[in-house]
């Protein structure tokens, strides 16, 4: 990274961004959803769109899989 790691979390406060904790429920959702992918923390990501109602932000158009199955999307 060109900046120091310390000084991001005031990166995240200045351009207001959350951080979106993993919870049981988005591990919960982990274990029912069908393995159209491999890599655990991009079915993590997938989880916790569906639980909170979120967009996914990602090139990887595996994640459409998962997401034509609910109504968040993916964007980019």
């Amino acid at each position: 990274m060109a900046i120091s790691f310390d000084s991001v979390c005031d990166d995240l406060e200045r351009l207001q961004i959350e951080l979106l904790h993993i919870k049981f429920e988005h591990t919960a959702l982990v274990n029912k959803l069908p393995f159209h992918h491999k890599d655990p923390f991009d079915r993590m990501i997938v989880s916790q769109a569906m639980c909170e109602n979120l967009d996914v932000l990602s090139c990887d158009d595996k994640f459409d899989k998962y997401l034509s199955i609910s109504s968040q999307k993916r964007l980019w």
